[in-house]
């Protein structure tokens, strides 16, 4: 059981979540709190895939995408949902 991994990754998500939320409620791109929380974002983000790469039971096993169709096929995933959802 990965509660490190459960922890990073939750802050990375809930920080960027919350920028984004915040820039159409009234802070703008350019502003200082923005930027900290898409700062704080890509640290937890870096210090996830880190410790996934150290964890006994990762959460995500990194090394599954080292298949070539696996990566590819997430990343197009990825852009569609973007896409679908009005990104």
């Amino acid at each position: 059981f990965d509660v490190p991994g459960i922890v990073l990754l939750s802050g990375a998500m809930c920080s960027l979540i919350f920028a984004i939320i915040k820039t159409g409620d009234g802070w703008s791109w350019s502003d200082g709190r923005t930027w900290g929380l898409l700062a704080l974002s890509l640290v937890c983000f870096a210090a996830f895939a880190y410790w996934q790469t150290r964890a006994k039971e990762p959460l995500v096993p990194l090394a599954m995408f080292r298949s070539v169709a696996l990566s590819a096929g997430t990343v197009l995933m990825v852009l569609m949902a973007i896409a679908f959802l009005g990104g």
